[in-house]
């Protein structure tokens, strides 16, 4: 909260409009508590993390492209060093690999629907919408993980916040196509690789980000591809 602009001003006025009755928010562009009031309830509205952050799951389920609240420019490093050419933060980069490697999960366990439910459109719709809010809940989480200032430990944390969401998700995708007496035995196979790799994952991240990996962050998201990868193919 605090911040202030035409990108808050934005998000009040579309937060005006997005449900009736609406907030009743003063568009003046200073995001206060009734905007952040605003935001989670829309948030829980909407099946997304209620944290109070107008991130890219909210931005799109309001309509909008994306909406970033205003962060404060970074702090000045010593005397004689250079800022970065990139202002992408390093956990950004790394919970960018991650949430692309979920999406393509998710694809994955598509495809499997594709080919094995068409007889059943209704399970399988039932299914899909399950897995689709596990994938959501998951995004909305990892973009916590992106705030300023976090330290590598409470970044890992996000993410294995996040990535349990997502197996949250399979294991109730899971458990609808057995209550519908069809076969889960794949999508329970990727859940239970995913699961195990859930606290390798946050290691990556931890080690990523507190500078105890060689290779940096370009050898982080190597790895997190390497893990998480398999699991789609």
């Amino acid at each position: 909260m605090g911040n202030r602009g035409q990108n808050v001003q934005t998000l009040q006025s579309l937060l005006n409009r997005a449900t009736v009755p609406g907030p009743a928010l003063v568009e003046d562009g200073v995001f206060g508590v009734k905007t952040d009031t605003a935001v989670r309830a829309f948030q829980r509205s909407r099946g997304l993390v209620p944290d109070g952050v107008a991130g890219l799951l909210t931005a799109q389920s309001l309509g909008a492209k994306f909406v970033r609240q205003p962060q404060p420019p970074p702090k000045p490093g010593p005397i004689g060093t250079v800022a970065p050419a990139s202002t992408v933060s390093p956990a950004a980069v790394l919970v960018g690999v991650i949430a692309k490697e979920l999406k393509q999960i998710t694809n994955a366990i598509d495809s499997i629907f594709n080919n094995g439910f068409d007889e059943n459109e209704v399970l399988f719709t039932r299914a899909r919408k399950l897995l689709k809010f596990g994938l959501n809940q998951a995004a909305g989480q990892l973009v916590s993980a992106t705030r300023g200032g976090l330290a590598a430990d409470l970044v890992a944390f996000e993410v294995g916040s996040g990535l349990l969401l997502m197996a949250s998700g399979l294991g109730a995708t899971a458990r609808e196509l057995d209550n519908g007496g069809a076969d889960s035995s794949s999508i329970k196979a990727i859940l239970n690789d995913f699961t195990a790799k859930i606290s390798r994952v946050m290691d990556v991240v931890r080690r990523t980000l507190s500078g105890q990996l060689g290779g940096g962050v370009r050898a982080g998201s190597t790895l997190l591809r390497d893990l998480l990868g398999p699991l789609s193919r």
